[in-house]
């Protein structure tokens, strides 16, 4: 047994015996045929790549997305914000508490969760102390605020972040065709709606245009490494192993902690919390933008069933 896998047994099951956690595991034997997924696999990369880039481009390039005042701008935020806040909710952070809950005999999910918030106000208040022109008003109407660049980058690492992970978990997809096709199905989608959040938050950061189109190039690349890593690893790549479970975990709660602080402070509360006396917003469109939130978040809810 590798020393890495004694000592996370070690410390999360308070011994080396592995029986409770994972009766019969076998560590010679992946299993599946890999040959009848590779193909798949591989046009899984060029197909979830286009869709990410379609999802994020689009705010990057149409002004309507652009202008923070805009009915249209406001919408997409709303719709941002209802995709993260389900991303965080629905999708990583239970993985992430089922498998640091399946090998620990205490429950490490929730505080390492509370680690990825608290990573996020430090670097806020960090920001705000050092650099005065972090908490330039929001109602001013000012692109490309400090605060706004600082939580786009946020954004993108816990983004980024998660989607190396199930990359990698599509990589070493080595069974079943069917599951194969319907999990590319749902990354395509997922991709695309959260580039689009992304590529929100991006285009009202004051970024230049070729650091914005890096950003999004850099997020709709990481679901692709991840899966030619997987794809090169899958023979020897056991998931199933404590250390591979326990670093996606730790990774899956803290990118979760982040990608909750985001949705619910730098994009909700920012959204829904402030009146702008200078350009009032109608009825209608407050409406829209309740009705945009809950889209965002029944989308992401939908996509939680395959991906």
């Amino acid at each position: 047994m590798p020393i890495t896998e004694m000592l996370l047994r070690t410390l999360l099951l308070g011994g080396p015996d592995p029986e409770d956690a994972y009766a019969g595991h076998d560590d010679e034997e992946v299993g599946g045929d890999e040959d009848s997924t590779l193909g798949l696999r591989i046009g899984a990369i060029f197909a979830i790549l286009a869709a990410g880039l379609i999802g994020g481009v689009p705010p990057l390039i149409f002004t309507v997305f652009q202008d923070q005042g805009s009915p249209m701008s406001r919408l997409l935020r709303s719709f941002a914000g209802g995709i993260i806040l389900a991303l965080a909710l629905v999708h990583i952070i239970p993985e992430g508490l089922e498998q640091i809950d399946s090998l620990a005999v205490y429950t490490y999910g929730g505080p390492i969760v509370a680690a990825g918030v608290i990573f996020m106000i430090i670097v806020e208040s960090s920001c705000n102390m050092l650099m005065p022109g972090w908490l330039v008003s929001f109602e001013n109407r000012k692109p490309g605020t400090l605060k706004q660049q600082v939580s786009a980058y946020m954004f993108e690492l816990g983004c980024v972040t998660h989607s190396l992970i199930i990359g990698l978990m599509l990589g070493t997809q080595v069974t079943g065709q069917t599951a194969v096709i319907a999990l590319i199905i749902a990354l395509c989608f997922h991709q695309a709606i959260e580039g689009l959040s992304l590529g929100s938050s991006v285009a009202t950061a004051g970024f230049s245009r070729l650091k914005s189109f890096a950003m999004i190039l850099t997020y709709g690349l990481t679901v692709p490494i991840g899966t030619a890593v997987g794809i090169a690893v899958a023979s020897t790549y056991d998931d199933q192993s404590i250390t591979a479970i326990a670093i996606q975990g730790v990774l899956n709660c803290l990118s979760g902690g982040m990608l909750l602080y985001i949705a619910l402070i730098q994009l909700l509360a920012e959204e829904f919390s402030r009146e702008d006396k200078a350009c009032p917003v109608s009825i209608r469109v407050k409406l829209g933008t309740f009705a945009a939130l809950i889209f965002g978040v029944f989308c992401m809810c939908l996509l939680a069933n395959w991906a």
